[in-house]
């Protein structure tokens, strides 16, 4: 297996490569550009522009980008309409390497890092106070998520507490598409949330619980805003919804990447972008009344190195499930020479970036040059994530026991539910046959009997006398 160390190496070679001009020769005289989908009109804008600049760097005749907006790009990519999507995280990469998908590239943050971290923030406040210094203590409390079943936002936080046995595993009651472990437990575990989710249906059944705390109203409710199933963009979407909904006084903590913080508060390259925000109080503005909370104990924003619940892989350019070997090779060598371009860097890398294209913290590119597969960038973490997807949908606790130690509380899955139901089901349908029974016995008596008393009335022998009215 090739170590993601390596695959920043050998890109970062490319890189270099790159900027004294072999780029245009390493991609090759290939004819159709490939289609790169984004998911709204701010991303097209960017898309586009990266666009033209990719044809300056490969040179006339030779193979560039097209860009494509897409309600739903991972459906899109599937179907194949386009072939290539970025800024992937964990989760979708996982789901996406089952159908197929090719690892083209991705993105690189401080010094170069393919990776970042997953922390909880909360109030500094609180950790003071002692109301929330540990991760035992979210229990009861109001959580903010980037979005149902993303990397930093969900999957982390909910698989770790969940494989520490803090947050216990409630074996979903829902039936089929709704039988979601993950989030049965999490709805048991915090009081209220917003977690943003895929599907107007989840939204619907969950608007109570896992999608209380939500900003939107009307469309785009507690929608993640990248999946045409539920269209639209919840205010608590993604990294800066999720400290927005904190910082606004909807949540106790928001889970989200290691940089959230300090490029969303005063001095931060994103703070431009709060304007809209109705902060809690002034000093919500600033990175000091926010502390990360740990397994153990409170840390300042700063050192989420020793506290966070893990470290996902850097977010991913994928191509499309049967791309060609060529086009596969083109499109890594263009995304390598991508981060060496001055005027891609500073549309995307050197400032604010939150359009969508590229993760607003990546600093460069990496393409993935050498063919690694998703598995093999992905390293250990896609072990669990897998694991994480697969405790979602268990059915038994057997099931989830095969995973990890996992505490569960709760053993009425839907399919023990379904059971119940047939059995259910079973039974009435025997309780109806007995009666059915009992009444056509019933009335057959009846006929007979009004029978038997006809014959004695003819007969002149009634089994009744009448009454002589004039006594």
């Amino acid at each position: 297996m090739v170590s993601k160390s390596s695959v920043l190496a050998l890109g970062l070679c490319a890189v270099l490569a790159a900027s004294v001009g072999t780029a245009s020769a390493a991609v090759g005289d290939l004819s159709t550009d490939l289609k790169w989908c984004v998911g709204s009109t701010a991303a097209l804008a960017k898309c586009e522009a990266m666009a033209a600049e990719v044809a300056n760097i490969v040179g006339a005749g030779n193979k560039g980008f097209v860009c494509v907006k897409k309600e739903d790009c991972e459906g899109a990519l599937a179907d194949a309409e386009v072939d290539i999507i970025s800024d992937i995280d964990g989760g979708d990469l996982v789901s996406l390497a089952k159908e197929g998908a090719i690892l083209l590239g991705a993105e690189s943050y401080s010094l170069g890092a393919l990776s970042y971290y997953a922390v909880g923030v909360i109030r500094t406040e609180h950790c003071a106070s002692g109301a929330i210094k540990m991760w035992k203590d979210l229990e009861g409390k109001r959580s903010c998520h980037t979005g149902y079943g993303k990397s930093a936002g969900w999957a982390m936080p909910v698989g770790t507490l969940a494989a520490k046995g803090i947050m216990p595993v409630v074996l979903s009651n829902e039936v089929g598409y709704l039988a979601d472990n993950d989030i049965a437990s999490a709805e048991n575990f915090f009081s209220s949330s917003c977690a943003p989710m895929k599907d107007s249906k989840h939204v619907e059944h969950y608007a109570d619980t896992m999608c209380k705390n939500c900003a939107t109203s009307g469309e785009g409710f507690c929608c993640r805003g990248d999946k045409a199933d539920c269209p639209g963009s919840d205010g608590y979407y993604n990294y800066h919804g999720s400290l927005r909904c904190l910082a606004e006084g909807n949540g106790d903590v928001a889970f989200v990447k290691h940089s959230t913080v300090p490029d969303f508060t005063e001095g931060g390259k994103s703070f431009a972008n709060t304007d809209g925000w109705a902060w809690e109080k002034a000093a919500a503005k600033t990175s000091g009344y926010y502390s990360l909370v740990c397994e153990d104990g409170c840390k300042p924003i700063s050192e989420y190195a020793s506290c966070n619940f893990a470290a996902p892989p850097s977010h991913g350019i994928v191509g499309r499930p049967g791309i060609s070997a060529d086009d596969r090779d083109a499109a890594a060598d263009i995304i390598t020479a991508m981060s060496s371009n001055a005027k891609i860097s500073e549309l995307f890398f050197a400032g604010d970036n939150t359009d969508g294209v590229f993760k607003s913290s990546a600093k460069g590119l990496v393409g993935n040059t050498d063919g690694n597969t998703i598995a093999e960038f992905m390293g250990d973490s896609y072990a669990a994530y897998n694991e994480i997807q697969i405790l979602a949908g268990a059915r038994s606790k057997q099931a989830i026991k095969q995973i990890g130690d996992f505490k569960v509380v709760n053993e009425a899955s839907s399919s023990t539910t379904a059971s119940s139901s047939t059995e259910e089901k079973d039974e009435w349908s025997s309780t109806a046959v007995g009666l059915a029974a009992a009444g056509f016995t019933l009335a057959f008596l009846a006929l007979v009997g009004v029978g038997v008393l006809i014959l004695r009335e003819k007969s002149g022998n009634p089994l009744f006398t009448k009454i002589d009215s004039s006594v």
